[in-house]
């Protein structure tokens, strides 16, 4: 979210063990959903790329149509 935060998950690689490490990394990734964290919809957008996606974690879905 800001700089301050960055600099938070980069101290975590220094104080961590590796297992920690990827546990926090994997529980940080929940954000990437959670909407009500982008500061204006009219402006920021989300994009993720998936290695799978279970149909039954999808809570929403917008169409996109290209001009």
């Amino acid at each position: 979210m800001d700089d301050q935060e960055y600099e938070h998950h980069e101290n975590m690689e220094n104080k961590l063990s590796a297992a920690d490490l990827q546990q926090a990394k994997e529980k940080s990734w929940l954000r990437i959903f959670d909407l009500n964290l982008i500061p204006n919809p009219a402006i920021y957008e989300i994009q993720a790329v998936f290695w799978q996606l279970d149909p039954a974690s999808v809570v929403k879905a917008d169409c996109f149509t290209a001009r």
